[in-house]
């Protein structure tokens, strides 16, 4: 049996080679059977009638006939069909009928004769014999005949899985809610697309959902921009209109209008994450780094957050912390997961960063303490455009896409992100080969 690569194909392989075989051994004991009995008996039967088809009675005169009687190899039969019936029985002719041989229907020809009126019916039987000796050949071929029959009937059931197959997948496309129904033989087959159907809905659902927080956050982001823009034109009109203002309330409004247009930038900055989310493709372009050196880096880009917020950013990793990663990419993936910590760590505490190396794979651990995150949310912090703090309009709130993007960047290094929360103190944990997917 030739190697599938399936499990459901090596299923109704084996299923239809020990069916083909049990109906291909009954089906011989059978024919041997009927060979053996009934088949002779049928046999000869069928060559009387052939006979009866094939050899016409001729009526001669009695010359003919002698000259045929001479010619012929044993007997004459007589034309009368009770006599044919008693010689065949081994009974002799009747009264008035004469025969050279007891024999039935054994020569080349078989002569017979009417005593009234001197006319002789004649019939030429060499087609019969020839029927009788060609028995063996009509065996041979009824029995391989009803072997491809057995054949035939195994491919056209193999031929109508494929089509109930068929039917299932394209009813994935023109229903996609409807149930698959297929045969308790493609069982393993109605589970594995059951699966491929119920992982399809999931991911739509899931687009759906995202799709319409992505919406929902464009259209809180555009509105919140009016709020910083708006006084960051109002605090520059003072400034050029009041030129007698006093230096301090000059200063003081400076202040203000810098922190709303900082403010105004991050948001922008956000809808820019937005917009690059679904147009950036992350080819990873991989090269041996310092996993020591490049958290430390981001704990240097994080230092004007962190310092602001009271928070340190502490990173421990060994001198031979490094690996075959995407630097940009991994750098950017921590970074994410950092600043978040950052954003929710408690004033006068540490956000640590640690890396750990096994003998295949690296670790970085971001923990902060703080916000305790939910169970529920923590099911879908790694999703798009999911925020923990749904509120808009808040200093903290960002576009829900920083968590997501580090669990694809580190996904397509092979490796997996979690997160775990509980009583204040959360971790994430980021995992990966050393030398790389």
């Amino acid at each position: 049996m030739a190697r599938f690569k399936s499990l459901q194909a090596r299923s109704i392989g084996r299923a239809f080679l020990v069916q083909g075989l049990v109906a291909a051994v009954l089906y011989t004991a059978a024919f041997a059977l009927l060979c053996a009995t009934a088949a002779p008996v049928l046999y000869q039967n069928a060559a009387y009638v052939f006979a009866d088809v094939t050899a016409p009675w001729i009526y001669v005169d009695q010359a003919e006939y002698e000259r045929l009687q001479e010619s012929s190899s044993e007997y004459v039969q007589p034309f009368d069909e009770g006599a044919a019936s008693a010689a065949a029985e081994g009974q002799g002719a009747p009264q008035g009928a004469r025969s050279t041989s007891a024999d039935y229907l054994s020569s080349a020809s078989d002569l017979g004769f009417w005593t009234d009126g001197n006319l002789y019916a004649v019939r030429d039987l060499s087609g019969y014999h020839a029927f009788l000796e060609a028995g063996g050949e009509v065996a041979a071929g009824l029995y391989f005949a009803g072997l491809a029959v057995i054949a035939l009937v195994f491919v056209r059931r193999a031929i109508r899985r494929v089509d109930q197959l068929s039917l299932a997948v394209t009813g994935l496309f023109a229903d996609r809610f409807a149930p698959i129904d297929l045969p308790d033989e493609l069982a393993a087959t109605r589970v594995e697309l059951t699966e491929v159907q119920n992982r399809a809905l999931s991911d739509e659902r899931a687009a759906k959902a995202a799709e319409t927080r992505k919406n929902e956050l464009v259209v809180y982001l555009a509105h919140d921009i009016r709020t910083p823009l708006t006084s960051v034109v109002g605090y520059l009109s003072i400034l050029a209109e009041s030129p007698e203002l006093p230096a301090e309330d000059r200063t003081r409004f400076a202040r203000v209008a810098l922190e709303k247009a900082e403010r105004l930038e991050g948001l922008v900055a956000e809808l820019f994450e937005v917009a690059r989310y679904d147009l950036q493709a992350l080819p990873l372009e991989r090269e041996r780094v310092d996993l020591g050196l490049l958290c430390g880096q981001i704990a240097a880009e994080l230092y004007p957050e962190a310092h602001e917020k009271d928070v340190t950013v502490a990173v421990e990793a060994s001198e031979r912390a490094s690996a075959f990663v995407d630097p940009d990419k991994m750098a950017r993936a921590v970074l994410n997961v950092a600043r978040n910590a950052v954003t929710f760590a408690e004033a006068g505490t540490e956000v640590s960063i640690k890396v750990e190396m096994g003998e295949e794979t690296a670790s970085i651990e971001v923990v902060d303490t703080g916000r305790e995150i939910a169970p529920e949310h923590l099911e879908r912090i790694f999703e798009r455009f999911y925020r923990v703090d749904g509120a808009r309009g808040t200093a903290r709130g960002g576009a829900g896409l920083g968590l997501a993007i580090a669990k694809e960047i580190v996904e397509a290094h092979g490796g997996s992100i979690t997160a775990k929360s509980e009583r204040g103190r959360t971790s994430f944990h980021i995992a990966f080969p050393c030398e790389g997917a």
